[in-house]
C-alpha cells in the first residue's frame, strides 16, 4: 500500500476490507449462494489487501474474482427469480458466459485485469437486479417491501453493480491517461459502494433469519 495515502483512505481501504464480516457472519445458517458469494468475497478481499501491503501483483487475482462473483450471482438470481421452464436454458448461458470469460481472458493474459469483460458481467448483473425488482414489485408478499430480503440484496447488489460498472468500462481508457483519476474512483468510489453493498446483504440476511420460511436460493 501506497505511504503517501492519507489516514482517511487506510480506513476507508481497511472498512471495505472488513465489511463483508457481518454478511458472512449474518447469513452463515444460510450457506445459499449469496452467502458463498460475500464468503469468497470476503476472503477475495482480505487476500487484496495483504497483497497490496506486501506490493505483490495482485491484478491476476482481480480475474478469478470476477468469474466467482459471477458464478455466484448467476446461481443466486437463477434460483430466486428465474421461471423453473427457463433455468436449465438460463446455467447453460451461464455455462457459456464463464467458457467465453475464461478463454478470452487467458488469451489477453491472466496477469493483466480483464476491465472490459469484467464490465459485461458487471451489466449482467444491473440486468439480473432489475429483473428482480420487477419480480419483487409483481409479487409483493410484505406489506412493507423494504423488509423484503430479496429487494435488499436486489438494491445492494444493483448499486453496487452500477458503479463497478462504469468505472470498469472506463477503466482501460484512463489507466494510462488518467491514472489518478482512476486511483481515485476506486479508493472513493467503489470502496463505499462494497462497504455499502455488503452491509446491505447483512441486513437482508438479518431479514431473513427473522422469517424463518424465507427461501434462500
Amino acid at each position: 500500500m501506497p505511504d503517501n495515502l492519507s489516514l482517511f483512505t487506510k480506513v476507508l481501504i481497511y472498512l471495505s476490507t472488513l465489511s463483508g464480516l457481518p454478511a458472512v457472519m449474518a447469513g452463515r445458517n444460510k450457506r445459499s449462494a449469496i452467502w458463498l458469494y460475500v464468503l469468497l468475497s470476503f476472503i477475495f478481499d482480505v487476500n487484496g489487501t495483504v497483497l497490496r501491503l506486501m506490493d505483490i501483483p495482485r491484478f491476476w487475482a482481480s480475474n478469478l474474482f470476477f468469474l466467482v462473483e459471477f458464478l455466484c450471482f448467476s446461481c443466486y438470481f437463477i434460483g430466486a427469480i428465474c421461471p423453473q421452464k427457463y433455468k436449465k436454458i438460463a446455467y447453460y448461458l451461464t455455462g457459456a458466459m464463464v467458457v467465453y470469460f475464461v478463454i478470452h481472458t487467458s488469451i489477453k493474459s491472466v496477469w493483466h485485469t480483464n476491465f472490459v469483460d469484467g464490465a459485461i458481467l458487471y451489466g449482467i448483473y444491473i440486468f439480473y437486479c432489475l429483473c428482480g425488482l420487477a419480480k419483487v414489485i409483481q409479487e409483493i408478499e410484505y406489506v412493507m417491501i423494504e423488509r423484503n430480503p430479496t429487494f435488499i440484496f436486489c438494491v445492494a447488489i444493483l448499486l453496487y453493480a452500477s458503479g463497478s460498472f462504469i468505472i470498469l468500462l472506463f477503466e482501460n481508457k484512463l489507466l494510462y491517461l488518467e491514472n489518478g483519476l482512476i486511483l481515485s474512483l476506486w479508493l472513493y468510489v467503489r470502496n463505499p459502494l462494497n462497504i455499502f453493498k455488503n452491509l446491505l446483504i447483512a441486513y437482508g440476511f438479518v431479514l431473513m433469519n427473522k422469517n424463518k420460511w424465507v427461501r434462500s436460493s
